[in-house]
């Protein structure tokens, strides 16, 4: 038998840990970036919670679900309203489709329009919602080509017309309406997608608060209302009809971030050197890691899951903030741009709008390292 090389075990031992070396190298000083520019664009766009709206022309695009990395660029469409009664009127929208997987592919449509967002859950290609001015609503089927009151045959006492619904949940299970100090719960039809109304529920919010405004839904049958003068957020289960006040701890607070937060000021010295923010709804707290430096930072930007935040200092600085690190937003930029904005799309992906040197608006999509 041939005898082995004794070098051979210690050569194969040092270069895995030169290979480990060069990877740790890699992925710390990758980490250490702060945030990497993973796609920039010579003109700007308004977020809308799903798209992002260019301020150009009539396109948008969408954040793609793999790899969190590209965009699909999609135009805007337009159905002609006159065939159905409403002469010179037209609904225009963004097609998405996405493949489900076994065969199922479905499309919604996100109009351009904003005061459709909380339509957005029944709207398909197979189906639009047409809010006309005085507030009436229809469910409109292009393809059928019909067109009748949104809660058509639904039970005695229910405004086909829809007139006071706001929202949609979800799965277009419940549908909701809100006056002064209550709030109106619509149970649609759980065997077919008709949206007729099967029951109806009115829920007290004495007690909570005054001067309400509905938040959003919160999956297909979680809601929630803002109260102002408390800084609060009131629960409500549309299957149960219970409303209850936020688990927001004892505290001062700013005002409402992203839908869901609110900064909150810490009187303990001790902890000067650290950002807050909680959850308003579910009271989750959350902390910057420690500042270099004690620096008053207000915050005006949340991610979804409150893992990272974005605010600024008094000299004009904006900082993006975590919990393991943190990094400055307007040092990341080029000699003689500013920074205009900044707003979460994805739970670490920040897009960002920048006015160069020569006075131009441009943005940039980032991403979080740390």
């Amino acid at each position: 038998m041939k005898k082995k090389n004794p070098l051979v075990l210690p050569a194969l031992i040092l270069l895995i840990v030169l290979l480990c070396f060069i990877l740790y190298y890699v992925f710390y000083s990758f980490q250490k970036t702060g945030l990497v520019t993973i796609a920039q664009w010579e003109e700007v766009y308004d977020y809308n919670g799903k798209l992002l709206l260019s301020e150009k022309d009539e396109s948008a695009l969408l954040l793609k679900t793999l790899g969190r990395t590209e965009f699909e660029k999609i135009e805007k469409k337009e159905i002609d309203l006159t065939p159905f009664g409403f002469e010179g009127k037209t609904f225009s929208y963004y097609p998405v489709t996405v493949d489900q997987g076994y065969g199922i592919v479905k499309t919604t449509l996100y109009p351009s329009d904003a005061s459709y967002e909380g339509f957005w859950p029944v709207l398909n290609d197979e189906r639009i919602v047409y809010i006309a001015e005085n507030g009436e609503k229809y469910a409109i089927h292009p393809k059928e080509n019909l067109c009748y009151p949104i809660f058509s045959d639904s039970i005695d006492g229910v405004d086909v017309y829809g007139k006071d619904v706001i929202a949609f949940s979800a799965n277009g299970s419940y549908a909701l309406a809100l006056s002064e100090n209550s709030v109106t719960v619509y149970h649609t039809d759980p065997m077919d997608d008709s949206l007729r109304i099967v029951d109806v529920k009115e829920v007290s919010l004495k007690g909570f608060g005054e001067s309400f405004s509905f938040g959003a839904f919160v999956g297909d049958s979680q809601a929630y209302f803002y109260t102002e003068k408390e800084n609060a957020l009131i629960a409500l289960d549309c299957a149960e009809g219970k409303v209850a006040k936020s688990l927001l701890a004892e505290g001062e607070y700013g005002k409402t971030i992203s839908r869901f937060y609110a900064q909150k000021y810490e009187n303990d010295q001790k902890d000067s050197d650290r950002v807050f923010w909680s959850h308003l709804l579910l009271g989750e707290e959350f902390k910057s890691a420690k500042l270099k430096e004690n620096k008053e930072i207000k915050l005006f930007a949340v991610s979804p899951s409150g893992s990272y935040a974005v605010g600024g200092d008094k000299s004009g600085e904006v900082f993006v903030l975590g919990e393991k690190d943190y990094f400055s937003l307007t040092s990341f930029l080029e000699d003689g741009e500013t920074l205009e904005n900044a707003e979460f799309i994805y739970e670490n992906l920040i897009y960002v709008k920048v006015k160069t040197a020569e006075n131009e608006m441009i943005s940039r999509c980032c991403r979080i390292c740390f």
